[in-house]
């Protein structure tokens, strides 16, 4: 019997499979950029990012959490 991935797993997982596409797409807008581009990749990432952010905020405050309330952004932000 295959038993089910727990919650943190399916977490661990899922965020490890967005990372490679992550990378792919800044590559991708890089490229771009270098070949002019430069508005279709601002308006591109604005769009992710608010579509995430926005996500975030909607289902947080659904959920009476704020995801974001303990992240620091220098610990984001560092080198690694």
């Amino acid at each position: 019997m295959v038993q089910k991935p727990s919650p943190k797993e399916e977490l661990e997982t899922t965020i490890c499979q967005i990372i490679p596409l992550m990378r792919q797409a800044v590559d991708l807008s890089l490229a771009l950029r270098k070949e002019g581009e430069n508005s279709y990749v601002t308006e591109s990432w604005e769009e992710f990012l608010g579509e995430f952010l926005r996500y975030i905020k909607v289902r947080g405050t659904e959920q009476g959490e704020n995801l974001l309330k303990d992240i620091s952004m220098g610990k984001v932000l560092s080198p690694r």
